[in-house]
């Protein structure tokens, strides 16, 4: 039953796919509402981590077992256009550890889903729904959220031999949800914010540091931990 239900509505999606453009989050205000930011050039950016608390209230996928999500934006200088590639992005546990790559939506999403195979009977697992919404302000980060055709991942809970997110339906739906909320790749000459998601365990370190390289520059942003 969850799985056709899963089916169901991913089959839904590709028919509204061309009505969607959810990918990225909206930026916040200004890169001074990030925990620390940098001007370089001909543009600025904001950074911040997220806490488990953060995580828990953004993400249906559980990305608390195993990984870091840093919230990153890029805002180019007026009539600027800045070439943005998460690849080139890096978390460093401490000042002079080992970096650590991005991981992609896929690679989460199968690892989330070999974990949770037959984790419990009583499933909890992502799910999707479809909607039209109008523009929002949501008081807590400052940002304007555009209306349109929306996409909105949840939790749904079922019963079965399965654990939980465990489905290759179940997989899908997260490997959607992380790669919307991504950071986007490409040109971009308005403003641009997205999550970045870094492989790691939580450690007692009291910060993080963030290497970035956009358009040839490079800089370093320390994001205290939460």
């Amino acid at each position: 039953m969850k799985a056709s239900l899963a089916a169901i509505i991913l089959t839904l999606l590709t028919t509204f796919a061309c009505a969607v453009d959810q990918k990225g989050i909206a930026a916040r205000p200004k890169p001074t509402d990030h925990q620390d930011q940098a001007a370089v050039a001909d543009f600025q950016i904001g950074a911040s981590c997220l806490s488990r608390v953060d995580v828990q209230r953004e993400f249906a996928s559980d990305l608390n077992r195993g990984y870091v999500v840093i919230e990153v934006a890029l805002y180019p200088e007026n009539g600027k256009s800045v070439e943005l590639d998460p690849g080139q992005i890096f978390l460093r546990l401490t000042e002079d550890g080992k970096p650590i790559r991005a991981a992609e939506a896929r690679t989460i999403a199968r690892s989330l889903q070999k974990a949770n195979a037959g984790d419990r009977d009583v499933a909890v697992y992502p799910s999707i729904g479809i909607g039209y919404g109008t523009e929002r302000y949501d008081p807590n980060t400052g940002r304007t959220h555009p209306g349109g055709w929306t996409t909105d991942v949840g939790v749904g809970v079922g019963v079965g031999n399965g654990g939980a997110a465990s489905t290759d339906e179940d997989r899908k739906v997260m490997e959607l949800e992380l790669t919307e909320k991504g950071l986007p790749k490409g040109k971009f000459s308005t403003p641009v914010s997205g999550y970045v998601y870094f492989p790691a365990p939580r450690s007692s370190a009291s910060s993080l540091v963030l290497d970035v390289t956009i358009a040839g520059q490079q800089t370093r942003l320390t994001l205290p931990r939460r």
